[in-house]
This record gives C-alpha cells, structure tokens and sequence, in this order.
C-alpha cells in the first residue's frame, strides 16, 4: 500500500496489486512478484539483467535474457498506456530496467 501512496503522488497509472494471501501455490504469478518488487523497492535504479533472473527464475537462469523480454513485454502491456513507448518501466540497453521514480526523470 506505501508503493501505491507514494505513486499517486506523481502518477494516475493503473496499479494492478496480485495477492496469494491464504491460497497455495499461486501458479506463474506467483513467480513474477519478486522481480516487479524489486524494481518497486529500487525506483529510479538500474536492476541489472542477471539480479531479476536470479530473483525471479533462480539463479540457474541468470543467462536467459529472452525470459525477460517476455516478461517485460507483458508488464508493459499491463501498466503502459502505449507499450511501444513506455515511460514507467524503462529499458536500461545491455544492462537491465529501471521504474522511473517520477515523470521528470529522464526517460
């Protein structure tokens, strides 16, 4: 809930909140949390490509950058007003992805 405060402040973007509170075993969500938190808890800095496939798939697939992709891909169309061009979850080129902290950051 402090994520979504401190997002308001700035932003009326979708939030799209996914709760496993009492269930087991969610499925492939449940798998995608970890990574989108990370980049939640770090706003504005680079999460390199090896620290979201370690966090999210383990650390067996630290190398399959296409997992990311896709990932990414999906997120964007879930929070991006016009995925082709996001200005929230921003690619960092041969590095990794950023959320940006506030719509004055440079994209």
């Amino acid at each position: 809930m402090d994520v979504a405060k401190r997002l308001r402040e700035w932003s009326r973007v979708p939030i799209i909140i996914l709760s496993a509170r009492g269930r087991q075993g969610v499925g492939a969500r449940d798998a995608q949390r970890p990574g989108l938190a990370l980049l939640v808890k770090n706003l504005g800095k680079v999460i390199t490509h090896s620290q979201l496939l370690k966090e999210v798939w383990g650390s067996h697939h630290q190398t399959q950058t296409q997992y990311l992709r896709v990932y990414m891909g999906q997120l964007r169309r879930k929070i991006e007003a016009d995925p082709n061009r996001p200005t929230l979850l921003m690619t960092e080129p041969g590095v990794g992805y950023r959320i940006r902290e506030s719509p004055l950051d440079p994209p």
